[in-house]
């Protein structure tokens, strides 16, 4: 090793123990800051409390209205799930199709579209819970998920078994557009099927 090249290599590693040494030192401050900002804000709480004031000056603080959360939020949604999927009504998500999406982006728009029935489902009176089939493991639509947003955050059952083999086959019913049968009413017995497909149209 040359003497020029190790004048910079000795440059470049006295640069870096003092960046790390000064970003270990902001990071100390910001910490101890925080601290005592926490501190004297439990103060403030325990004398407004000691005077009959409410600790906080939040406006729906007093109201009957609590603010929730979107960790509170999506407990509730969790909630209102867990009574379908006692009851046995259940909504499957055939996701078998991944190898017919040619393009990422249908496989991202499919991921949407799960998501916002995620999001939309417990708005209704009796929510179906929502079975997610033939997930292949490591799969295209698996990496979408864990790119995008995991399944964990999500009340749903995902599974790389078949319906076929997870339900009574009498009680099935996929739905397709192109059918000749039109759906008039809904059977809470039954188990709806839909194709994992994003339409474009």
């Amino acid at each position: 090793m040359s003497s020029s090249t190790s004048r910079k290599f000795k440059s470049f590693l006295l640069l870096y123990l003092f960046l790390r040494e000064l970003n270990r030192k902001h990071r100390a401050a910001t910490v101890a800051l925080n601290d005592i900002r926490r501190a004297e804000s439990a103060k403030r709480r325990a004398a407004l409390l000691l005077e009959g004031k409410p600790p906080s000056n939040y406006p729906g603080y007093s109201s009957i209205f609590r603010h929730t959360g979107r960790h509170t939020e999506k407990y509730i949604r969790e909630q209102l799930m867990f009574a379908p999927a006692r009851l046995g009504e259940m909504l499957v998500i055939d996701c078998g199709f991944e190898q017919d999406h040619a393009y990422e982006h249908y496989l991202s728009n499919l991921v949407d579209q799960i998501q916002y029935i995620f999001a939309d489902i417990t708005r209704y009176h009796s929510p179906s819970f929502v079975y997610l089939t033939n997930v292949a493991p490591h799969g295209r639509l698996q990496t979408e998920f864990i790119r995008r947003a995991s399944l964990d955050n999500m009340c749903f059952e995902v599974t790389e078994a078949s319906y076929l083999d997870l339900f009574p086959h009498d009680k099935l019913i996929y739905l397709s557009p192109d059918s000749n049968f039109e759906m008039t009413s809904f059977d809470h017995d039954a188990i709806y099927i839909v194709g994992g497909i994003a339409d474009r149209s």
